[in-house]
């Protein structure tokens, strides 16, 4: 007979509580309420809520962080690229010192809010570039490898344990690891895109959609082990440049551009497939994401309605919350 033990490799744990941040299917003993307890992630009743706006209209900018400590980096701000960026505590935001190089279309962002990566992005000079955040100040640190600089491309990870992958000009294919000081190549996707949707970490992500322009923009959905891509289930709508947040078990995007309008689509991802949830308040595209949450507490800010970015940025903020998508559930004798 198969044990918990032989599935997982791990014993049961026994804590004085519940864990802080359980994974998909994870169990324990809760030795304060005399109770065994597991994650289970359930789809539930989540919704989008609008919140303080930021303090700046931008657009196809970078973010790292959560809901509730969050760094929105730079972007397409007043028809040209930026270097202002933004912090949110989860109520008000508080203008933080600038990069080094003004760039937009710079989503291979990730990390926290006091730990950020920013790599890629036009500017004509930072296309290579890799900027590192250290909750003060943005510093430049060593380029990624491509031969060509990229824009547009997926990050996931922390500022020790990043990744970043495909991008733009075209559909391009790569994956580079980072260690805290240098890239290094890694095994591609198995199918090229920009402006993916980007979730997760150094060993576990989640990659889906991004523009496979000329075509439509593509619902292939993939996911990382460290070691090599997997293409599973596909999303729902094909759209890319848009809100994610999450886990590779547990995931969530929002928004983005499903050929130019901009989609107000929310899907969700329970480590197997995606499922249309409630939409968001205001449809937009490169919208600034929270890849750096490692919960369904998604925040997306910015964003552009319909057409040029330059045209339509604007200063709105939406939070979304799911009050049973991320349950801990008590095991009973029925």
């Amino acid at each position: 007979m198969a044990t918990y033990k032989g599935i997982k490799g791990i014993p049961i744990e026994t804590i004085a509580g519940d864990p802080a941040n359980p994974l998909e299917g994870q169990v324990w003993y809760n030795s304060s309420s005399n109770a065994m307890k597991c994650y289970k992630y359930v789809v539930g009743t989540g919704a989008w809520a609008s919140a303080n706006a930021s303090p700046v209209a931008h657009t196809d900018g970078g973010g790292a962080g959560s809901q509730t400590a969050y760094l929105a980096i730079s972007g397409y701000i007043g028809g040209s690229a930026g270097a202002g960026n933004q912090a949110y505590d989860g109520t008000n935001w508080t203008t933080v010192n600038s990069l080094v190089n003004p760039r937009y279309s710079c989503t291979g962002s990730f990390g926290t809010q006091t730990a950020a990566i920013t790599a890629g992005g036009p500017d004509g000079t930072s296309n290579w570039n890799t900027e590192i955040w250290d909750g003060t100040s943005f510093s430049q640190t060593s380029d990624f490898n491509r031969t060509t600089g990229y824009n547009a491309m997926g990050g996931a990870g922390t500022t020790t344990a990043g990744l970043l992958f495909n991008g733009n000009p075209g559909n391009v294919v790569f994956t580079e690891t980072w260690d805290g000081t240098s890239w290094a190549d890694t095994n591609n996707q198995q199918n090229g895109s920009h402006g993916p949707f980007a979730i997760g970490t150094q060993t576990a992500a989640l990659q889906a959609g991004g523009n496979i322009y000329p075509a439509p923009y593509t619902k292939t959905s993939e996911t990382w082990d460290g070691t090599s891509w997997t293409e599973v289930n596909d999303l729902n709508t094909g759209r890319g440049k848009g809100c994610s947040s999450g886990t590779q078990t547990a995931g969530l995007v929002a928004g983005g551009n499903a050929n130019n309008p901009g989609s107000d689509l929310t899907e969700i991802w329970d480590g197997t497939s995606w499922t249309e949830v409630a939409d968001m308040g205001t449809a937009r595209y490169q919208d600034f994401g929270s890849p750096g949450g490692t919960s369904l507490l998604a925040l997306t800010t910015g964003g552009a309605a319909t057409g040029s970015p330059a045209a339509s940025v604007n200063f709105l903020v939406e939070e979304w919350t799911d009050p049973t998508g991320n349950a801990v559930k008590t095991f009973t004798d029925s």
